[in-house]
């Protein structure tokens, strides 16, 4: 099976600077799969905030916990791509 690793890298405010706070790894797919075409197009095209969407379905899946600070999420290319062509071959 197909597996989209993702990182989340967890911050904190000092002032006005966002400083690291740990991160964490989840695999995408599952959050990639509820997600309509226009959403993986914003994810694909790497538009602000589609990350973002990705790690919080999978809060809401239960595959990671959720954080109240500033986050930043990066997802493999060559996972996303696999991914991405496999959805698209149905």
């Amino acid at each position: 099976g197909l597996t989209v690793k993702a990182t989340v890298t967890f911050q904190r405010w000092e002032g006005d600077t966002a400083r690291f706070n740990g991160e964490a790894e989840f695999d995408a797919c599952d959050a990639l799969d509820s997600m309509d075409d226009e959403e993986i197009a914003q994810v694909e095209r790497n538009e602000p905030y589609a990350l973002d969407a990705v790690y919080k379905t999978a809060v809401r899946l239960g595959q990671i916990h959720d954080y109240d600070g500033p986050f930043e999420v990066d997802l493999d290319e060559d996972n996303l791509s696999d991914y991405l062509e496999a959805r698209r071959n149905g």
